[in-house]
């Protein structure tokens, strides 16, 4: 095996290191039957290990085996190697770390083994992948449907990676985890007039994406009208099939600008939005309202994505805001419509990998801001709401933020102003350890008081 001065035990647990892109870990006790003669494992059954590990990295990534599937594409281990230092027994408990090394020509995964009965690493290693089409043809650089399944913006940029847009024109991406439903499923596109659609359906879920180009250019009447027709849209779509609205994700062109009418584009927005909700459903109440984030556009485009299903999801509140659709006058003749966050169904559960989704989440404490101009102040605030939140749809109050935080699995983190990021990147590592790659996105909220928010989902135990 190895030297002495290699197998020496570890004085502490490896610590997740900022270039393991995506890094899991998982425990497993050595069987009896992998152990040899010699009352060893057997070096073949550690490449066994390295699968589970890196199965479920790929489905921490929201990719599953069968997924490509739908995409026509091969994923085939052309190179393994592994290095092994110190030996593992039978009973042992081990800890196997995966993480992607590279993805850009081929997918490139690190291992590293550690017997955490003896506190000693046992083995590290790599394997590489190449992606293929149907016909065993191998690509030379993996696929743009399977980067953006894998996470290739994270090689880039660290803890925090940039999504706000590929350029001036780009359009909005949804959040990552959404990524698979809009990624493997074949899109139905059309269009009504300056309307663009596309709808993704998998399984029970649809993903509803609408764009309406130089949106932002329209008069307030105008704009007000382009919202609800798109909102409209969405419940045609809903009749026809999935019925029940459980996400949706508005990216509002001058969402702080002033229009003529002395309306900003967000007060706009949410005037078309309620009048559409209230053609869907006569009075609104609490069960009609889904999760919902409304930032700013990167461009002067008007975009739309929702998220539906053939079940309902279940909304919940947070006790220490005011519901939004009862926000007073001070927030816009007419009020913005959404739940703070919503519980899915076990169906739902196994489709998103998810328990349960969280609205854009701010400094705000019944309906006003907190601590204008104090982005740590504001994180704390958002810290308290998101634990509730969390407390709340696990129907369960943990007592300690910490385990209550630990539910979340997924992070979207909008920022204004690229001086704050240093800030907030460091935040999200203190307080979410275990999220490695939370997505940091520029865009201007629908206040100018607000310094941040974070939207994101919750993970329960089985």
């Amino acid at each position: 095996m190895a030297d002495s001065q290699l197998s020496k035990p570890m004085t502490s647990q490896p610590k997740r290191r900022a270039n393991r892109l995506h890094e899991i870990r998982v425990e497993l006790e050595v069987p009896f039957h992998d152990v040899d003669a010699l009352q060893v494992v057997w070096h073949g059954h550690y490449y066994k290990y390295l699968e589970i590990a890196r199965t479920k990295l790929l489905r921490s990534r929201g990719f599953d085996a069968r997924d490509l599937l739908g995409l026509n594409i091969g994923l085939l281990v052309i190179e393994s190697r592994c290095r092994y230092i110190s030996p593992l027994r039978y009973g042992d408990r081990i800890q196997v770390a995966a993480w992607f090394r590279d993805l850009k020509f081929r997918v490139m995964v690190g291992y590293e083994i550690t017997n955490l009965t003896l506190n000693t690493r046992a083995a590290r290693a790599h394997t590489a992948l190449v992606t293929t089409t149907p016909e065993g043809k191998i690509y030379h650089r993996t696929p743009d449907s399977v980067l953006n399944l894998l996470g290739r913006r994270g090689l880039v940029s660290g803890h925090a990676e940039t999504l706000s847009s590929d350029g001036e024109r780009s359009n909005p991406r949804p959040p990552g985890w959404l990524i698979p439903l809009s990624g493997i499923s074949p899109a139905t596109e059309f269009t009504d007039g300056d309307i663009q659609i596309r709808v993704h359906t998998r399984e029970f879920l649809s993903l509803i994406r609408i764009c309406v180009p130089n949106a932002g250019a329209l008069n307030s009447d105008d704009f007000r009208d382009v919202v609800r027709a798109c909102y409209m849209h969405v419940g045609d779509i809903m009749r026809q099939g999935h019925a029940y609205p459980i996400r949706f994700w508005n990216y509002v062109p001058g969402i702080l600008r002033i229009s003529s009418s002395g309306l900003s584009g967000y007060e706009l927005f949410n005037a078309g939005r309620y009048e559409a909700l209230r053609q869907w459903y006569g009075e609104l109440a609490s069960e009609h309202l889904a999760v919902a984030s409304g930032v700013g556009a990167p461009n002067d485009d008007f975009s739309l994505h929702v998220l539906t299903s053939s079940q309902p999801a279940m909304p919940a509140d947070n006790p220490r805001q005011i519901a939004p659709h009862l926000y007073s006058k001070r927030y816009g003749e007419l009020p913005p419509v959404f739940a703070r966050g919503c519980g899915l169904s076990v169906a739902q559960q196994g489709v998103l990998r998810c328990s349960a989704l969280i609205s854009g989440t701010a400094s705000i404490v019944g309906e006003d801001t907190r601590h204008l101009g104090d982005l740590g102040r504001q994180l704390d605030q958002v810290h308290l709401n998101l634990a509730t939140l969390s407390d709340v749809l696990a129907e369960k109050e943990t007592g300690c933020e910490r385990d209550a935080l630990a539910r979340y699995s997924d992070l979207r983190v909008y920022v204004p102003d690229p001086k704050d990021d240093a800030a907030v990147s460091s935040w999200l590592h203190e307080v979410f350890p275990h999220i490695v790659t939370p997505e940091l996105v520029r865009a201007d909220l629908c206040r100018s008081d607000l310094l941040v928010e974070i939207e994101g989902t919750l993970t329960f135990p089985s």
